[in-house]
């Protein structure tokens, strides 16, 4: 519903999205996303209106849940040992079949 009308969705968050907007389209967006909310679900509770509310995270901020703080850290932690894995088989010297 909200894609159809122009809301880019990056993700869903549980029973929230996570949207992305240009600073001046935002509260246009944001406007419209909630008023999908409430529009699913009146079709889904039949004519019961839920009620939305809305957090803006602007960049270089992000949103953290603090219920998963610690899964984060863990995550962040193997994606830098991946990478320090990466670069060191890519900057290590190759020197087959050279002599010195």
């Amino acid at each position: 519903m909200a894609t159809r009308i122009g809301v880019q969705i990056v993700a869903p968050v549980h029973d929230a999205v996570l949207l992305q907007a240009r600073e001046e389209d935002l509260g246009r967006d944001v406007a419209r996303m909630r008023l999908c909310f409430e529009r699913a679900s009146t079709i889904v509770l039949k004519r019961l209106t839920l009620r939305t509310d809305y957090t803006i995270i602007r960049y270089p901020d992000r949103y953290i849940d603090k219920r998963g703080v610690d899964t984060w850290r863990a995550f962040e932690s193997i994606l830098a040992d991946i990478d320090r894995a990466h670069l060191a088989t890519i900057s290590a010297p190759v020197f087959e079949g050279a002599r010195l």
